[in-house]
């Protein structure tokens, strides 16, 4: 048997663990966790990237409004 790193739980398969932490074993739990917590980190980054957008678009209408 072998031990989950984060969880302590003992199970027959790891996983590697995420290059930025030093190295370590995951059980499956633990790394199908890994990877939502990951999905939902990329949505709130598309949804940051979406709103940055938007107002870099109005600044630019405004810039690039005609001065009367």
């Amino acid at each position: 048997m072998k031990i989950c790193d984060i969880c302590g739980q003992r199970t027959d398969r790891l996983e590697c663990g995420p290059p930025e932490l030093p190295r370590c074993e995951i059980c499956v739990e633990c790394f199908q966790d890994l990877l939502r917590r990951f999905r939902e980190t990329e949505k709130q980054l598309d949804e940051v990237k979406c709103r940055l957008r938007l107002e870099a678009i109005a600044a630019w209408q405004a810039a690039r409004k005609p001065k009367d």
